[in-house]
């Protein structure tokens, strides 16, 4: 059928990651080696795949509250007495599970990977 291989299954991952891998990089080879392990767990369990995605949604979330994220929130509060991000914020993960947008792009502003500006941040990067 259309099954992926673990390399091609790791690079439909690798917008995820925050760097590249080398051809040679220990990290790659136990990616991989995880990914054949748990495309034969799934096969081993034989579910309807349908059912398997929804649970795993069930169990987690779309939106997670990151440092960065409520950086730029008590921030824009702080310094120039605007709450609409936090109002926003508050929205999005009034249910973080939801697969539609609470509010609309919430997907496009705050279901990312941290970014640049935060990821050196002291007190921000490190649960970002």
């Amino acid at each position: 059928g259309g099954e992926m291989s673990s390399s091609e299954a790791l690079e439909a991952l690798s917008p995820a990651f925050y760097k590249g891998f080398l051809p040679e990089d220990n990290e790659k080879k136990a990616w991989e080696a995880w990914l054949e392990r748990y495309h034969n767990r799934i096969k081993a369990d034989d579910r309807d795949p349908q059912e398997r995605i929804e649970e795993m949604r069930r169990a987690n979330p779309k939106f997670i509250l990151r440092n960065w994220m409520a950086t730029l929130a008590y921030r824009s509060a702080e310094n120039d007495n605007d709450f609409s991000l936090v109002k926003e914020l508050h929205a999005v993960l009034a249910d973080p599970y939801a697969e539609e947008d609470a509010i609309e792009n919430a997907t496009e502003r705050w279901f990312l990977k941290t970014p640049d500006w935060a990821q050196n941040m002291p007190g921000v990067s490190f649960m970002s």
